[in-house]
């Protein structure tokens, strides 16, 4: 409201002039407690919105940077590469990339980063995002970032795919000994950023269903003798948790 007057009109009842302390205390509650997204750029298009991110923190001042709590980079999903071609690998060669993503969320440890990672996806019926490949990103993640343990997730415990010391000897293959150790020091100064897959929601039997079949469970016996009985349902709720919490 307005009240016209000699010197024309006076916001008498704003809220910062009401009561400034309050007006402080409730500045930013419109994006406090909500979550910023950000999805592509025009250029470049697959970058997973951290040219959007960069440009829209880059416009705020530092007190409403403060306001900001919660932010969700969306990746994209792209099909028919092998293994070692997808966005993941492309995405984690690119040095520079993760650097701003680690060092934006060390400058402001306050924000929750999600990033949907390039690649780290379950699309029902393809090979290209299957159960296997999907739990493989989630382990190439694990321990490049984290360095945690994920042997157990290894469907057959010969085969070497997920073994600790046979992945850290891939990756430094892949990226480089410097870079690896770079990235795993970075990460410590980054807890609150979390990889997370580009589904938000999971088809749960579809996918344990899926899994079964990759395990050699099917109808409930075991064709492959070294897959414990257990191990689709391992995969599920290992999925369903990254997609809840990210990695």
């Amino acid at each position: 409201m307005l009240v016209d007057g000699e010197h024309g009109g006076y916001p008498i009842n704003q809220l910062q002039y009401v009561n400034r302390q309050l007006h402080k205390e409730a500045a930013g509650l419109e994006v406090q407690y909500n979550r910023l997204t950000f999805a592509e750029y025009p250029y470049p298009a697959d970058n997973g919105g951290l040219t959007a991110m960069e440009i829209f923190m880059g416009s705020c001042t530092r007190l409403r940077r403060r306001w900001i709590t919660q932010i969700a980079l969306e990746g994209v999903c792209i099909p028919d590469y092998t293994l070692y071609q997808t966005p993941l690998f492309q995405w984690t060669d690119d040095y520079m990339r993760n650097s701003q993503i680690f060092k934006f969320c060390e400058v402001l440890p306050h924000i929750r980063v999600d990033y949907h990672y390039p690649g780290f996806a379950y699309t029902e019926g393809t090979d290209f995002a299957s159960p296997s490949t999907f739990v493989t990103s989630a382990s190439i993640i694990m321990r490049l970032f984290r360095g945690t343990d994920i042997s157990h997730l290894d469907k057959h415990h010969d085969s070497g795919i997920m073994d600790n010391g046979e992945l850290d000897r891939e990756l430094e293959v892949l990226f480089g000994v410097a870079t690896c150790n770079e990235l795993k020091l970075l990460a410590t100064k980054a807890p609150k950023l979390r990889f997370s897959p580009v589904n938000k929601v999971l088809p749960a039997q579809q996918f344990s269903d899926a899994a079964e079949q990759e395990w050699g469970v099917v109808g409930g016996h075991i064709v492959s003798k070294d897959s414990p009985r257990d191990g689709a349902r391992l995969w599920t709720a290992e999925a369903q948790r990254w997609i809840r919490d990210g990695i």
